[in-house]
Parts: C-alpha cells; structure tokens; sequence
C-alpha cells in the first residue's frame, strides 16, 4: 500500500479528482481519502504545522501500515520552474514551526540522510533525470 500525506485538500486536489477519493474517515481536523478505483493508496490530509504533520504520518502509518509514505504538496515554494509531479529529494530536512520572521536556530529541527536519498535515488528513479536533491525547510 501506498499512503500520501500532506497538509490541506488544495494540496490534494489534483490526486482526489483522478482518483474519484472520497473521505472515509475524519476526526479532529484529519481527513483520510480513499477509493475504490485505487484501492491500495490512501491519502491522508493533516493540517499546517510540524505537530499536526508528524501526527497524521504517524496515525497513517499505524492505520494502513503502507509501504511506501510520500509526503505530497509542501514543495509549492522550492523553484519557480516545479511543476506537478518534480520530486525533490531531501538529504536535509529542517522543520521549524510559526511565522518566518520568527525563526531562529532554537526553533529548527533538523535531521539528516545521504545515504537515505542515494538508496532512493537508485532503487526508484534509476537513470531519470528531472529530480532535485537539496535541503528542503517544512
């Protein structure tokens, strides 16, 4: 199974449609997207903000137990050029909650994997081209 998670339905939109998902769950502000023309993807919507994020991945997780988790739509600021469908690949990741003019470095989570993104790198995407690899900031 394949679970998708991302913030709000306007990040969702595009997959929802296609799909014909519709909720069959919800509770405390996080929607669960299912459908019967995809049977083996759910789609998770969870809020805005590190906590409401990490805590709909890990109810998704616990929920479905999928195989594979792709967080969809937080790339809307990465590049003027992004469109639908460029993956990005993060070997750095730094999540930091509130408004920006706010940040500093005690707010900021940051986590880490090289050798994350090169396995994924091989095992997924092989020789394509049309990817980026940076920091990514949620």
């Amino acid at each position: 199974m394949l679970a998708i998670v991302a913030a709000f339905k306007d990040e969702l939109s595009g997959y929802l449609k296609r799909g014909r998902f519709q909720v069959t769950e919800q509770d405390n502000g996080f929607r669960i997207y299912q459908s019967m023309q995809v049977p083996d993807v759910v789609i998770s919507e969870g809020g805005i903000g590190k906590e409401r994020s990490q805590e709909s991945a890990r109810l998704t997780a616990e929920r479905f137990k999928p195989d594979m988790m792709i967080s969809a739509g937080f790339a809307g600021g990465a590049s003027e050029d992004a469109t639908p469908g460029d993956v990005f690949l993060c070997d750095r990741l730094v999540a930091v909650d509130g408004s920006p003019f706010l940040w500093g470095k005690e707010e900021a989570f940051e986590s880490s994997s090289v050798e994350m993104v090169q396995r994924f790198r091989q095992a997924i995407l092989g020789d394509r081209s049309g990817y980026q690899v940076g920091s990514c900031i949620t």
